[in-house]
């Protein structure tokens, strides 16, 4: 059998040892997330991170009760491309530099070259971040946040319906 490579330390160890021996990271896949119910307790939404029931919304170690919850709503924040247009203006520059010079400066054109790809690639995978943002009298603000719009809507609609269990 091929030996997998961890993770964490690079290092491969055979399938059949429970844990590398260089940095403890288990074999095993973690184990899904079990969540006990209360009688007529029922399960909205479950992923990695978070699960929604009709009593708690439970986001890794933190548990928030639905009674408590006053609101839910989903923000966004925008990527900064401030850099990338830096990047990309300077590239630019010393493109257009290289290339005016009277003896032309081949290694000068492709440095430029690099740092316009380098702003359009930053720029291109700037994306923009949603947060659902719970509200109670005890606690305010992001619960959660993610590049994945559609997840967040899913999410923030089964908060909704849980709001309307309780």
């Amino acid at each position: 059998m091929a030996n997998n490579p961890r993770p964490n330390c690079g290092d491969s160890i055979s399938p059949q040892t429970a844990s590398c021996p260089h940095c403890g990271t288990s074999q095993q896949p973690p184990a899904p997330c079990v969540v006990p119910t209360e009688a007529g307790e029922k399960t909205l939404y479950a992923d990695s991170t978070i699960v929604v029931t009709t009593a708690r919304i439970i986001v890794g170690p933190t548990t928030y009760a639905v009674r408590n919850v006053k609101s839910v709503g989903m923000t966004s924040t925008r990527p900064r491309v401030g850099c990338a247009s830096l990047l990309w203006l300077a590239g630019l520059v010393i493109l257009f530099s290289a290339l005016t010079a009277v003896p032309a400066s081949f290694g000068f054109a492709l440095l430029g070259a690099l740092v316009v790809a380098a702003g359009i690639l930053r720029w291109i995978n700037a994306k923009t971040t949603y947060h659902v943002e719970l509200s109670s009298g005890v606690f305010d603000g992001h619960t959660l946040s993610s590049t994945d719009k559609a997840d967040m809507q899913r999410l923030m609609r089964s908060i909704n319906e849980a709001m309307k269990c309780r």
